[in-house]
């Protein structure tokens, strides 16, 4: 008999943002009125589902080990518990001059992984001298973000998954139509604005 391979964590949450995502699709049409598609839909679910289960067996299972040494997210919300952004703090390497704090992350609106190092300014103050993610689609994977932060933090071998994680779990969210409109004028360019690390003219 084949052994049982192990499942992760952020297997389970793809399988479940996928079931959200499928229902959503259901009920459009639904409402579409397409019976076709709702048909294949309803399949897709099915599969979905059972998948799920099995995921589910082999995380008991295995008992496969969580994501080690990933600093927990905290996590920006809208009424009704939909998630619109996380964000991890990273350890900053030991003997680090500049900087003193290190977020990253995932905007959900924006769909765009972020990061974020402060150093302490002459006030006493944070202010972030690098910030990149702030635009859509800007940075679109961990590693695009991980990348900017890696110089000046102790990185978690497992942060890229955690933050895919993060995306997972928006999977099935629709822009509002505030949101539509503030990245369509983002795309267009008329609300840019120079972020901390680029020079200003």
């Amino acid at each position: 008999m084949r052994p049982l391979r192990p499942a992760t964590q952020a297997e389970a949450d793809a399988a479940a943002a996928t079931i959200t995502a499928l229902r959503v699709a259901r009920d459009y049409a639904r409402k579409a009125g397409s019976p076709r598609t709702l048909d294949l839909i309803l399949r897709a679910l099915k599969s979905a589902e059972g998948a799920q289960r099995h995921v589910a067996h082999r995380l008991h299972r295995t008992a496969a080990p969580p994501l080690a040494d990933v600093p927990p997210a905290s996590y920006n919300t809208r009424p009704g518990g939909q998630t619109t952004m996380s964000r991890r703090e990273i350890p900053i390497k030991v003997g680090e001059r500049r900087a003193v704090r290190a977020v990253v992350g995932y905007d959900r609106p924006l769909e765009t992984y972020f990061a974020q190092v402060f150093e302490t300014d002459a006030d006493g103050e944070e202010d972030a001298f690098l910030w990149q993610g702030t635009f859509p689609g800007e940075l679109p994977t961990p590693r695009s973000a991980i990348a900017l932060i890696e110089p000046f933090c102790d990185v978690p071998a497992d942060l890229a998954a955690a933050l895919e994680t993060d995306q997972l779990k928006t999977l099935a969210q629709q822009d509002s139509p505030g949101q539509a409109e503030a990245k369509r004028l983002l795309i267009r360019g008329e609300s840019a604005q120079p972020r901390p690390n680029e020079p200003k003219d």
